[in-house]
């Protein structure tokens, strides 16, 4: 056992030093075949220990932030992925997952709309085009609500373990695509029906808000969830639970399955 948490506690420190490798400049690529032996045997926990070292080490939180993108995208295609623990229909985690699959979709419309402009004409009408932007560009602010039960309903117990990572990186991020979220959306609502500004909103708001989004997706799916589900107990999932519907749901309803959490129907 000892062994076994030397090793983790390595992992972790290699770990650290990419990524302030990483921060100061070093080219992704350079590191990629290092970060790959380590990260082959490291899990989401090891990921938000390392980002909570950096902060308990004297980085502050906006730069740790700055950075979870750049080493998010590093460890993409590299990180390993236990088994997920299985969960029932309604369980926290199982809802969180099911309004993430709703986003991407939702993401993807909007992406579909903006190669749709894209491959307009200058001199064409891209009023319909605008419309479903601003339509769904509108209904994407949705995910406001998963994000207040993350961090109200969720960080607390995860920061009850000392597990505060999450709540001080990620929750910067929320606020960061809310921003760009809430850009978008006026950026939208002001553009006229003219090709050239719908090019020009798709490229300067849209693009940078979908990046976000799906970018927080993968952490969420790949790190905060798996970590949480290793570390919460029952009796705080149920906690978790009862305090969720006072946010609301995103995009979709909770299942209607029975939940053992407690005993109720979400």
């Amino acid at each position: 056992m000892s062994e076994l948490i030397d090793n983790r506690a390595r992992r972790i420190d290699a770990l650290k030093d990419i990524i302030q490798h990483l921060h100061k400049g070093e080219a992704p690529d350079a590191v990629r075949n290092q970060l790959r032996e380590i990260v082959r045997q490291t899990d989401a926990c090891e990921i938000m220990a390392m980002e909570q070292e950096l902060i308990a080490g004297g980085m502050p939180v906006e730069e740790v932030r700055s950075m979870c993108d750049l080493h998010s995208q590093v460890t993409r295609d590299v990180l390993v992925q236990l088994p997920a623990k299985p969960i029932l229909p309604g369980h926290p985690v199982d809802t969180f997952r099911r309004e993430n699959a709703a986003l991407r979709q939702l993401v993807l419309k909007i992406r579909s709309i903006i190669a749709g402009i894209g491959s307009l004409d200058d001199s064409a009408d891209c009023t319909s085009q605008l419309l479903q932007l601003r339509q769904d560009s509108n209904e994407l602010m949705d995910l406001d609500k998963h994000y207040q039960r993350k961090e109200h309903a969720l960080f607390p117990f995860l920061e009850k373990h000392g597990i505060t990572g999450p709540s001080k990186v990620m929750w910067a991020k929320d606020d960061e695509i809310r921003s760009l979220l809430k850009a978008l959306n006026q950026a939208a609502h002001d553009c006229r029906p003219v090709v050239s500004e719908c090019k020009a909103v798709c490229g300067k708001f849209a693009a940078p808000a979908l990046n976000a989004v799906e970018e927080m997706i993968f952490k969420e799916e790949n790190i905060l969830l798996p970590m949480s589900q290793q570390t919460l107990t029952e009796n705080e999932w149920a906690e978790v639970w009862a305090a969720s519907p006072k946010c609301g749901w995103c995009l979709v309803e909770p299942s209607k399955a029975t939940s053992r959490l407690s005993g109720q129907k979400p």
